[in-house]
């Protein structure tokens, strides 16, 4: 009786075991679907990354790049105008202790020669293309020598008189670069500095009583 259920039971266990296969079959095929989907997915969102990255890193690069340069510019302009300011203040200063000077040529260069009591002791200043150059001497013998570099400054002097003496008013006229050039082919906007000096007089440090003002 027993040998007969156990035989009755045995093609249902196998039909149910049967019938379970497909099954199986069907949810390892879904979940290996999803496993790849899965690891599609991760690989897009890897390239958005790398993307996202490489488009960050080259905006930074050249947005450092630039301010380097404009932080470049602006450290050459500095030095430039120091420079100018520099050479105005030496030369103001030469003008007030002269006793008289003149303009001349030298070197087929346009040049400021200041004379004080000591007719051997000169202070001359020789315009180039791209710098001033001061040279004080006595006699023959060099004293000092200093250079003002200039680049893409236009320097001249001028008076009312090749000769000049005490209470005679000299110029340095200075043309520089006021604006970067719009386009390639335009010129530069040049802006020019006008600096006074009076010969053996300083009138910034002069005083006046207040029965001598008007």
């Amino acid at each position: 009786m027993k040998s007969a259920l156990l035989w009755r039971t045995r093609p249902a266990c196998d039909q149910s075991h049967l019938t379970r296969m497909p099954r199986s079959i069907g949810g390892t095929r879904a979940a290996c679907a999803t496993k790849s989907l899965r690891r599609g997915t991760s690989l897009i969102h890897m390239l958005v990354v790398i993307t996202s990255l490489g488009f960050l890193t080259t905006t930074v690069i050249t947005t450092m790049v630039t301010m380097m340069r404009s932080q470049g510019r602006a450290a050459g302009v500095w030095v430039v105008h120091h420079q100018w300011l520099k050479l105005t203040d030496h030369w103001r200063r030469d003008a007030h202790a002269a006793l008289s000077a003149e303009i001349t040529q030298q070197d087929n260069a346009s040049a400021f020669v200041f004379r004080s009591n000591d007719a051997s002791h000169l202070i001359t200043y020789v315009v180039g293309k791209r710098e001033v150059t001061r040279r004080e001497t006595n006699g023959d013998k060099l004293i000092r020598t200093e250079t003002y570099r200039l680049p893409d400054w236009n320097v001249r002097f001028e008076a009312d008189a090749k000769s000049l003496a005490t209470n005679q008013l000299a110029k340095q006229i200075c043309q520089h670069p006021n604006s970067p050039r719009p386009t390639p082919t335009t010129p530069v906007p040049l802006r020019e500095d006008t600096q006074l000096a009076v010969i053996g007089r300083d009138h910034r440090f002069e005083k006046t009583s207040p029965e001598l003002k008007p």
